[in-house]
Parts: structure tokens; C-alpha cells; sequence
């Protein structure tokens, strides 16, 4: 139903085997992360990573090739947890009544932005400007597809192709712009509450 979004993305140079490595690139991550999130992409540079991350620029370069792959990899971790919890939303959706349905597909798709939204933005605007864009492109489409089948003979006599569309952009803007403008309507439920009202009424109109 959805691709694994790290066949997409830029490689590193290689991955960590051992647990030090692991830890190295999982530093470097959180510092590129820090980075983003409180001065945005174009301050982001691989001396500024290395240097929050307490490891040499030549310790960086052996896991990533340029500012691109490091946030290639945090956008890995982003869309492999999104693509995670919607293989199991869809999952669970197909047995749901259709309100019940919309409700359990805008539950797992917001739930992965509210623990973090400032970061969540933050990794989101990174993404689209390097490659992973197409990448974040091609889950959306995957998303219309899949919210399509999910509404074939649900909707009466209205397309479920162009449904699903509209719902589906509706759903990522409301998320997005309110990541940037209103990250506090996360954490006390807020968007998720109105993002269910805006899907329940639409699809149902």
C-alpha cells in the first residue's frame, strides 16, 4: 500500500554497524535536528552539525556526503514512522463504519506531528527542499490512492478519486500551515479534533 520511503532516498556513505556508530549518527541527527528547528535550513551546515553533535566534520562525512543526506535521514525517520501507522490505520479502517474510519486514518496521520510539532515542521520544510520532495509527493498520491479505495461505494454517486483528493490536501494543508503557525493546537488535541469534523463532514456530504 505505501512504499518504504528509504529506497528513495540518498544513501550514506554507510551505515553504522556497531552500537558506537549508532550512537555517532544518532547524535549527528539530533544536532541536525536542533539546527533546523531553531534556525532553519539554509544555517544548516555540516561544520555547524559536527561541531553541536561534539564529533570532527571527517567523522560526519564518513556517514553522510553533504547537508542533503543528513536531512535525508532525519526525513527517513519522519515518513518511516508516518508510513508505519498508516499501513495499520488503513488496516484497522477497512473494518470501520466510514466516520470511524475517517476518525482512525486523521488520528495516525496527526499523531505523528504532535509530540514534537516544532521539530515536525521544522524536518517537513527541510525535506521539501532537498530531494526528498518527490518522495514526499509520491506518499501523498499513495495516501489519495489508498483513501480512494477505502471510499469506493461509500460516497453515493460522487467520485471517490476526487474525494479522496480533496481530503487528503485538506487534511496535509490544515497539518502543515498549522505545524508553522499554530504548533500548541497539537498537544491539546485541537487539530486532530477539527481536522475529524472537516473529514467526517466532507466525506459524508
Amino acid at each position: 500500500m505505501f512504499d518504504d520511503p528509504d529506497d528513495n532516498r540518498p544513501q550514506p556513505r554507510r551505515r553504522p554497524q556497531q552500537e558506537r556508530s549508532r550512537l555517532t549518527v544518532e547524535a549527528i541527527l539530533e544536532a541536525a535536528a536542533q539546527v533546523l528547528e531553531r534556525d532553519g535550513y539554509d544555517a544548516l551546515t555540516t561544520t555547524r552539525v559536527a561541531d553541536r553533535a561534539g564529533v570532527s566534520v571527517g567523522t560526519l562525512y564518513q556517514y553522510f556526503p553533504d547537508k542533503a543526506a543528513v536531512v535525508a535521514g532525519l526525513v527517513e525517520d519522519r515518513l518511516g514512522a508516518e508510513v508505519r501507522a498508516l499501513r495499520a490505520a488503513f488496516a484497522d479502517a477497512q473494518r470501520l463504519p466510514l466516520p470511524g474510519a475517517a476518525d482512525r486514518l486523521v488520528d495516525a496521520f496527526v499523531g505523528q506531528f504532535g509530540d514534537d510539532p516544532a521539530r515536525s515542521a521544522a524536518v517537513l520544510y527541510g525535506a521539501l527542499r532537498v530531494r526528498w520532495r518527490p518522495v514526499v509527493d509520491g506518499l501523498v498520491g499513495q495516501m489519495v490512492e489508498a483513501v480512494a479505495g477505502l471510499l469506493a461505494d461509500r460516497v453515493g454517486g460522487r467520485d471517490p478519486g476526487q474525494v479522496a483528493y480533496v481530503a487528503v490536501a485538506a487534511v496535509v494543508g490544515v497539518v502543515a500551515r498549522s505545524l508553522v503557525e499554530r504548533p500548541e493546537t497539537f498537544g491539546d488535541g485541537t487539530v486532530a479534533r477539527e481536522v475529524r469534523a472537516l473529514v467526517r463532514s466532507y466525506v459524508a456530504a
